[in-house]
């Protein structure tokens, strides 16, 4: 190839990658393919707003006339490179087809919308409460009562607002993962019960369950004071009985309050004891949370976090063995 030509195939390639993006789907989309327009426009086009979607028969592909000025990409419309139907693939979906094309494997945040795909186009079981169903009534939600036409464009607008919000969820477990492995403290007590610190990342706790711990303790500074959180579980067989009776007992102490005669394993709060709340589950504790903001400095606790923490070392090592 001569320089001429070499430069005209360089500058052919370069207009190429400057035209904007028509991404084809079936009719109707479903999970898998709300998904692959989703990512698509995310990684492909990089949020390009001249970007087209159409929606075609399954089956069918867009006509080459429709495709002038573009370049264009078929998913999940049938017999294509990217659709998983009618290849004899075991459980996946050309969602998966999809990022193992463009190396979307390792991101740990498209995972949840992977497996989401592949359990919904395998035809498993999936809880009513699934984002799945949000996405399969968008075509319900945006039809008109009278034409019944329905309006794609807000159903797809809201389709991405949901896989982001979901993408963007896991990303944020992902990086609270992170931090919590690299910040590990607290202790397993002789009877089993693992209790882990998280100090002022309660960002961290969902990974502190994940990691087997039933109790985990955090702290929100509000100022020169702070909301102590102690949350069990919900699979740890421990409830917080003893600790809340250890705390009030020790506010008390601290506020030079009588705790004779007064009931300190109530569910619910005593203004003797500032706002130290006992849920009604057994299973948190807090004295403020940004649900329920602290309006005055006595309702903030008088202990420090060493002396709460002391508190919920004894109590829950009082308890029999979880083995």
């Amino acid at each position: 190839m001569n320089v001429v030509a070499l430069a005209t195939r360089v500058a052919s390639i370069e207009s190429e990658e400057n035209l904007p993006w028509i991404f084809v789907t079936h009719q109707r989309p479903d999970t898998d393919a709300w998904a692959l327009l989703w990512a698509a426009l995310k990684f492909i086009a990089k949020g390009d707003t001249r970007t087209r979607f159409i929606f075609v028969p399954a089956g069918d592909s867009l006509p080459e006339e429709e495709t002038h000025g573009y370049r264009v990409l078929h998913m999940d419309t049938g017999k294509g490179e990217l659709d998983q139907h009618e290849k004899q693939l075991m459980r996946t979906s050309s969602f998966e087809l999809f990022c193992k094309k463009y190396n979307l494997l390792d991101d740990p945040a498209i995972k949840p919308i992977l497996e989401l795909t592949i359990a919904t186009d395998n035809v498993e079981a999936i809880s009513r409460t699934s984002v799945h169903y949000v996405l399969k009534g968008l075509a319900y939600h945006y039809k008109d009562k009278e034409t019944k036409e329905i309006d794609w464009q807000s159903a797809q607008v809201a389709a991405f607002v949901c896989l982001d919000i979901l993408y963007s969820q896991a990303e944020e477990r992902e990086r609270n993962r992170a931090l919590y492995e690299a910040n590990k403290e607290g202790r397993t007590l002789q009877n089993g019960i693992k209790i882990a610190n998280l100090w002022n990342r309660p960002g961290t706790r969902d990974a502190a369950f994940e990691d087997k711990c039933d109790v985990v303790c955090y702290f929100v500074r509000r100022k020169k004071n702070f909301y102590p959180i102690i949350q069990c579980n919900r699979n740890s067989k421990v409830a917080l009985d003893r600790v809340i009776f250890g705390l009030r007992a020790a506010e008390g102490k601290k506020r030079g309050v009588q705790t004779k005669g007064v009931d300190l394993w109530t569910i619910g709060s005593n203004p003797l004891f500032g706002a130290w709340f006992f849920h009604d589950s057994r299973k948190m504790i807090a004295c403020g949370t940004n649900g329920h903001e602290l309006q005055n400095e006595e309702e903030f606790t008088k202990l420090s976090i060493k002396e709460i923490m002391e508190v919920v070392y004894k109590q829950l090592g009082d308890l029999p063995s979880i083995a």
